[in-house]
């Protein structure tokens, strides 16, 4: 018999059920929502397809972003996390950031150099940067495939300075069951499925605040934080998706100024609380 586990977020034992069309386990918690499957052997040497990766719309968010630390005189530094070929690092050096990036695949990694572009290879739990050393760190659907959720937003926080910003996205799993889900829904790198309400828990668990609702625009925030800030609806907006067509959540989540964490935690749960 499989052993339970218990859930990164509020610590729940899952239920363990076995992946359609695979020999994987998926364990679900029947508390929070989240999936959480077992690493698959064949994930392990990090497969990489030589295309263009990424949101199409990337320029619109970091210049949402840039706006939003308009008060920083100085060059404003991002990381992108699992960066693919780069295109967004190039989006944002085009724009006068210094921007960097981690990526766990080698031929990532040499790609991304080929084209002068700064990146390392790295793991999204354990960045090669002292700490405090960016504005932005951009994670586009990487959450969901990372060995640990909760440690990665912890190193993400880690490296961000205060105030600074985490763009985060993640398949969509709302209103799915774990024993619906087949081995064509998920992938082989992917370890984590996260709903609207679990991910922004889990983000607030490690440490981060919500960031303005119209960083990103009120369509594309509509059906994510309607459950997490009550102050924020519009379920008849529609949902970003990726490009295999999947609905994407994604929020902007800031690290706390100094004391201002503690007390808007404070808040929400006495909003919610109402």
């Amino acid at each position: 018999m499989t052993a339970m586990r218990p859930c990164q977020l509020c610590e729940t034992e899952m239920e363990p059920h076995l992946i359609q069309g695979s020999t994987r386990r998926l364990w679900t918690c029947q508390n929070c929502g989240m999936f959480h499957a077992e690493k698959e052997e064949a994930a392990v040497t990090l497969s990489f397809q030589p295309r263009e990766e990424g949101r199409s719309d990337s320029e619109t968010i970091l210049s949402r972003m840039k706006a939003t630390l308009s008060q920083e005189t100085t060059q404003l530094r991002m990381l992108h996390v699992n960066c693919h070929l780069g295109q967004t690092l190039c989006t944002a050096e085009k724009r006068g950031w210094k921007a960097l990036g981690v990526d766990p695949r080698r031929k990532a990694v040499d790609l991304c150099r080929s084209r002068g572009l700064s990146v390392f290879h790295a793991t999204a739990e354990r960045l090669p940067f002292e700490s405090s050393s960016f504005h932005v760190v951009y994670a586009d659907q990487v959450i969901d495939r990372a060995e640990n959720a909760g440690r990665a937003l912890k190193e993400w926080k880690r490296v961000l300075r205060t105030g600074g910003l985490l763009y985060l996205s993640a398949v969509n799993w709302e209103s799915r069951s774990a024993s619906d889900v087949s081995c064509k829904d998920w992938t082989a790198e992917q370890r984590f499925g996260f709903t609207k309400k679990n991910l922004g828990r889990l983000a607030e668990r490690s440490g981060f605040e919500f960031a303005a609702p119209n960083i990103l625009g009120e369509k594309r925030w509509a059906g994510l934080l309607d459950s997490v800030v009550s102050s924020f609806g519009g379920g008849n907006r529609r949902a970003n998706k990726n490009s295999r067509g999947e609905s994407v959540l994604e929020l902007v989540m800031r690290k706390p100024l100094a004391g201002s964490g503690e007390a808007n935690h404070s808040q929400r749960n006495s909003a919610r609380a109402a």
